[in-house]
């Protein structure tokens, strides 16, 4: 009878349900993502990486392949990712405006 209980226990202790492992990496790379849009290059890294792997666990979890819980995370990791690839569009674009009405340019340009 002792052995039943525990069989029980493992069984609704081990069915507990948890997001994917891509989902979470998505979110994770979508806030770091917002946070480094600035920098050249790795903040569109890291944003680029939160749309693909959100799209892909969206994918999954359309199929059943995956647990659904995970699914609010791929979705932010992907509005993340995309807001944080405009960030870096719009920064690359006013950057060098801003620089250039501020005469940081001056100096190489007269050289």
């Amino acid at each position: 009878m002792n052995d039943k209980a525990e069989e029980v226990k493992a069984e609704v202790v081990g069915s507990e349900e948890r997001p994917g492992p891509m989902a979470i990496v998505a979110l994770i790379c979508g806030i770091l993502s917002m946070l480094c849009c600035w920098v050249p290059f790795f903040g569109f890294i890291l944003s680029v990486a939160a749309v693909v792997l959100g799209i892909i666990e969206n994918k999954k979890i359309g199929r059943g392949e995956s647990s659904s819980k995970g699914k609010a995370m791929a979705i932010a990791g992907i509005i993340l990712g995309a807001v944080g690839i405009l960030a870096g569009i719009i920064t690359f674009i006013i950057l060098p405006i801003v620089g250039a009405s501020l005469g940081f340019f001056t100096d190489i340009f007269n050289s």
